[in-house]
């Protein structure tokens, strides 16, 4: 059998490596808004739906999960509005002052959410309950210190921001929608549970 040496890497290569990794660790830190958050919003770590509750027993819920989902993806073209968000603060100052962290936020458990599709149909009653609290109002209804920033939030002046701010709504409504449909259908389970109870 042949001897194999290894031998030691010349510094610029170490360096090269270490940044090589260094940049791949970024990269997985540091992703794009929609998927900052989704990861650890979306993660089932409660036990799923009843069997006995398929999404196939609803079609309406399957159509309204691919549509949330096919906005999602379609869509998703739209990058993070930094350019218009810096623009709204150096016109409104303080008025606009953690705008981004706080859009971000927002954006990404309502992306997060959406981008799971038929997925959805398998969120726990917890989950249910977290997705009403967290997505249930819009993002200036959730942050009303923003609310003076509507009249200047316009397609004309900050065209990217304006798009933004649209998407995300329009998928938080259909979001919701779904949402709904979850409620009525985990409602209808524990009523003909309770009724059956009484039977027996």
């Amino acid at each position: 059998m042949a001897d194999v040496t290894m031998r030691p890497l010349s510094p610029d290569k170490k360096k090269k490596t270490k940044r090589h990794t260094h940049e791949k660790r970024t990269n997985q830190i540091e992703p794009t808004f929609r998927a900052a958050l989704p990861l650890g919003c979306c993660r089932i770590s409660e036990p799923i739906r009843d069997s006995s509750m398929t999404i196939a027993s609803d079609p309406q819920l399957i159509e309204l999960c691919r549509k949330v989902r096919r906005l999602c993806d379609i869509d998703s073209r739209h990058s993070f509005p930094y350019g218009d968000c810096r623009k709204l603060f150096r016109e409104a100052g303080e008025a606009a002052l953690d705008l981004i962290p706080a859009l971000d936020l927002h954006a990404s458990f309502i992306a997060g959410y959406c981008g799971r599709g038929q997925m959805l149909a398998e969120l726990s009653s917890q989950q249910i309950s977290r997705v009403r609290s967290l997505a249930g109002r819009s993002f200036f209804e959730k942050n009303p210190a923003y609310a003076g920033l509507r009249p200047v939030i316009t397609q004309t002046d900050v065209p990217e921001l304006f798009a933004f701010l649209d998407w995300i709504e329009e998928m938080r409504l259909l979001l919701m929608k779904v949402i709904d449909r979850l409620e009525a259908r985990t409602s209808k389970s524990c009523e003909s549970t309770t009724r059956g109870g009484r039977q027996i």
